[in-house]
Protein backbone atom coordinates (compact mmCIF):
# COMPACT_ATOMS: atom_id res chain seq x y z
CA UNK A 1 0.00 0.00 0.00
CA UNK A 2 1.45 3.52 -0.97
CA UNK A 3 1.38 5.59 1.95
CA UNK A 4 0.90 9.08 1.75
CA UNK A 5 1.38 12.54 4.20
CA UNK A 6 -1.14 15.85 3.65
CA UNK A 7 -0.41 18.62 5.60
CA UNK A 8 -3.14 21.13 5.31
CA UNK A 9 -4.07 23.61 7.95
CA UNK A 10 -8.23 24.04 6.79
CA UNK A 11 -9.62 21.20 8.85
CA UNK A 12 -12.67 20.89 5.89
CA UNK A 13 -10.15 20.79 3.24
CA UNK A 14 -7.76 17.84 4.84
CA UNK A 15 -10.89 15.55 5.76
CA UNK A 16 -12.24 16.19 1.98
CA UNK A 17 -8.72 15.42 0.38
CA UNK A 18 -7.79 12.61 3.05
CA UNK A 19 -11.05 10.88 1.96
CA UNK A 20 -10.56 11.13 -1.89
CA UNK A 21 -7.53 9.08 -1.14
CA UNK A 22 -8.90 6.63 1.72
CA UNK A 23 -12.01 5.89 -0.67
CA UNK A 24 -9.51 5.14 -3.55
CA UNK A 25 -8.70 2.11 -1.43
CA UNK A 26 -4.83 1.83 -2.16
CA UNK A 27 -3.51 4.73 0.08
CA UNK A 28 -2.28 4.04 3.82
CA UNK A 29 -3.62 7.89 4.30
CA UNK A 30 -1.84 10.47 7.54
CA UNK A 31 -2.43 13.77 8.32
CA UNK A 32 -1.29 16.96 10.00
CA UNK A 33 -2.93 19.86 10.45
CA UNK A 34 0.55 22.36 10.77
CA UNK A 35 3.96 21.75 9.81
CA UNK A 36 5.13 20.92 13.84
CA UNK A 37 2.62 17.78 13.29
CA UNK A 38 4.01 16.76 9.83
CA UNK A 39 7.46 16.68 11.66
CA UNK A 40 6.03 14.33 14.28
CA UNK A 41 4.86 11.95 11.55
CA UNK A 42 8.02 11.80 9.56
CA UNK A 43 10.01 10.90 12.82
CA UNK A 44 7.66 8.05 13.17
CA UNK A 45 7.55 6.35 9.55
CA UNK A 46 8.65 6.84 6.02
CA UNK A 47 5.69 8.21 3.27
CA UNK A 48 6.09 7.41 -0.68
CA UNK A 49 4.09 10.67 -1.25
CA UNK A 50 3.07 14.39 0.47
CA UNK A 51 0.87 16.62 -0.40
CA UNK A 52 2.25 19.84 1.69
CA UNK A 53 0.28 23.56 2.14
CA UNK A 54 2.25 25.77 2.01
CA UNK A 55 1.29 28.81 3.97
CA UNK A 56 2.71 32.36 3.56
CA UNK A 57 4.17 32.69 7.16
CA UNK A 58 8.34 32.04 7.56
CA UNK A 59 8.25 29.56 10.54
CA UNK A 60 5.99 27.52 8.28
CA UNK A 61 7.93 27.30 5.24
CA UNK A 62 10.91 26.75 7.15
CA UNK A 63 9.64 23.55 8.64
CA UNK A 64 7.77 22.40 5.45
CA UNK A 65 11.37 23.08 4.14
CA UNK A 66 12.87 20.57 6.71
CA UNK A 67 10.47 17.95 5.78
CA UNK A 68 11.55 18.64 2.26
CA UNK A 69 15.38 17.85 3.47
CA UNK A 70 14.67 14.67 5.69
CA UNK A 71 12.73 13.31 2.65
CA UNK A 72 15.17 14.26 0.24
CA UNK A 73 17.74 12.49 2.76
CA UNK A 74 15.77 9.37 2.61
CA UNK A 75 15.20 9.47 -1.25
CA UNK A 76 11.41 10.25 -0.38
CA UNK A 77 9.21 11.56 -3.60
CA UNK A 78 7.34 14.61 -2.41
CA UNK A 79 4.48 16.27 -4.19
CA UNK A 80 3.94 20.29 -3.74
CA UNK A 81 1.53 22.67 -4.19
Amino acid sequence: MVSILIVEDNEELLELVAGYFKNKGSFDVFTASDGTGALKLVDERDFDIAILDILPSQTTILRYWAISLSWHQSRMSSVLR
